[in-house]
Formats: C-alpha cells, sequence, structure tokens
C-alpha cells in the first residue's frame, strides 16, 4: 500500500487511501472508479488501440525509473483500467515492491507471487 500511495502517475491509477471495517476484520483500499473496466473486459469489446500499449509503458517506466525503483509484481489485463478518456492505468500494487538492491538473479526462497500465467520465466 505504501508503494502505491507514493506513485502519482497519469499511468498509475490515483491512490485515495484506507478504511477499515468496524470489527477491523477487512482493509478497503479506495481509488477512483473506473466504469469502462480493466484491459480483459476491453479486449472482448475491441482491439485495443496503441495507445494504450503506449501508456502502459509509460506507466512501467515511471515505476522503473523511481528512487529505488518499484516492481510492480503482477502485470496482467486484469492490472490495467480504463479511465473515462479511455487511457490505460496501472492497478492493483498488492505485489509491488520497491527494489532495494541490484537484482542478483537468485531466487530469494519465499517462494512464488504473481499469476503464473503472465510470470516472465525467471520470476518463475
Amino acid at each position: 500500500m505504501k508503494v502505491w500511495a507514493a506513485c502519482k502517475h497519469e499511468n498509475v491509477l490515483e491512490f485515495w487511501g484506507f478504511h477499515l471495517s468496524k470489527d477491523f476484520q477487512t482493509a478497503y483500499l479506495l481509488s477512483p472508479y473506473m466504469k469502462n473496466g480493466n484491459v480483459k473486459d476491453y479486449l472482448v469489446r475491441e482491439a485495443p488501440p496503441l495507445e494504450h500499449r503506449l501508456e502502459l509503458v509509460a506507466g512501467l517506466e515511471y515505476l522503473h525509473s523511481r528512487d529505488p525503483p518499484v516492481v510492480h509484481g503482477d502485470l496482467k489485463v486484469l492490472n490495467v483500467v480504463l479511465n473515462d478518456n479511455g487511457k490505460a492505468l496501472l492497478c492493483d500494487f498488492g505485489l509491488a515492491r520497491a527494489q532495494q538492491a541490484a537484482p542478483t538473479g537468485l531466487s530469494t526462497g519465499k517462494g512464488f507471487k504473481g499469476t503464473f500465467r503472465y510470470s516472465s520465466p525467471e520470476a518463475l
């Protein structure tokens, strides 16, 4: 949540805050409602224009250029939403982390996290 809250970019879904339920058992993360849904929903309706891909790349470039760089950790069509103007925004930062040191390519032993189908071979 801290990683997402610190990210401010036109292609990253805005983080508004969080709310705990009265029994403190459920946390709600607050962000703008995206009535156009995610890119998976959009693909069912029509082919995505080149702009969506460029917007996604711009959002990732922003995350990777931060100090320290941010790794999204679960990039997939379900985690890219479209705002009212049709602009693609990265969302779901549940597995995002700030990369504190240069990656070594060695496993941390913490096990796989993310969505298997969308993961890079080196993450498996």
